[in-house]
């Protein structure tokens, strides 16, 4: 099984993961984000790191290529690939679930936690 975690930056998806992760005894693949990345080619190396693991144990994917639409706009101008038929093409064959987080209290977590660590937003509100 691999499960793909989504949603903004302080609404517990890490935590969540490494929940699953233990329950499973399975691996947490963490996704980042570059400007200058060539987002398609990265997010279609981190499944197919996803689907080699998934032979052995389940796979917790923390954020993937459904948060382009929301990146895509804020860092590059727009997505930079259809994102909708992307996910379709590489999760179609595939045991995948999808879980959508989220918080009442993300702003004041994410505010929290870009004193300790880099958020992917410099500003949620």
């Amino acid at each position: 099984m691999i499960y793909i975690l989504e949603g903004p930056d302080g609404v517990g998806k890490s935590t969540l993961a490494a929940a699953i992760a233990e329950k499973t005894k399975g691996h947490v693949l963490h996704c980042s984000w570059n400007k200058k990345w060539k987002m398609p080619n990265y997010f279609l190396t981190v499944m197919e790191a996803a689907w080699a693991l998934d032979e052995y144990q389940d796979v917790v994917i923390d954020r993937w290529a459904p948060s382009e639409k929301v990146y895509g706009d804020v860092f590059r101008g727009g997505e930079s690939f259809p994102v909708i038929d992307f996910v379709k093409q590489y999760t179609k064959n595939h045991d995948v679930k999808f879980v959508i987080c989220r918080h009442p209290n993300a702003v004041e977590n994410h505010l929290r936690h870009k004193e300790q660590r880099d958020e992917m937003f410099d500003d949620m509100t």
